[in-house]
């Protein structure tokens, strides 16, 4: 009879370990997402232009990147399917830009390794003559 009470005592315990394990799991799950974000947001990516020609332009003051953000907020999108198929037309082979419909903001990234010598001039050239012609249709 001991020996009985001992295995179920055994198997309680058992199953408050995996209950305790399974908790555990979820909260660094947890805790990992939050510092992830964190980190991401901590990281402050230089401002791109988006002007309302459609014309993504880098900013001149600052060393080059191979990731900036701007704003979309000010554009008068309806919806956030209209801001992403616009976007859409935005990207090329060195390039592409990514929208945040929550944030109202885009990420573009530069592809460096095709133009490893470009000045931000000639991104900001190049950038013109690329996105100046996908204008706003409003």
């Amino acid at each position: 009879m001991n020996n009985m009470l001992y295995n179920s005592h055994r198997f309680q315990n058992s199953k408050d370990f995996r209950k305790l394990k399974g908790l555990s799991i979820i909260i660094l799950t947890f805790v990992f997402l939050a510092f992830f974000e964190y980190s991401a947001a901590a990281q402050v990516r230089p401002t791109a232009t988006l002007n309302n020609q459609g014309v993504v332009q880098l900013p001149i003051d600052k060393p080059i990147s191979t990731h900036y953000e701007f704003d979309l907020s000010q554009h008068g999108f309806k919806t956030d399917a209209e801001m992403l198929e616009y976007l859409s037309t935005k990207s090329e082979v060195d390039y592409f830009v990514r929208a945040n419909t929550e944030t109202k903001k885009a990420i573009l990234v530069l592809d460096r390794s095709q133009h490893p010598d470009w000045t931000i001039e000639q991104w900001n050239q190049h950038l013109q003559n690329k996105t100046s012609n996908k204008s706003f249709k409003k």
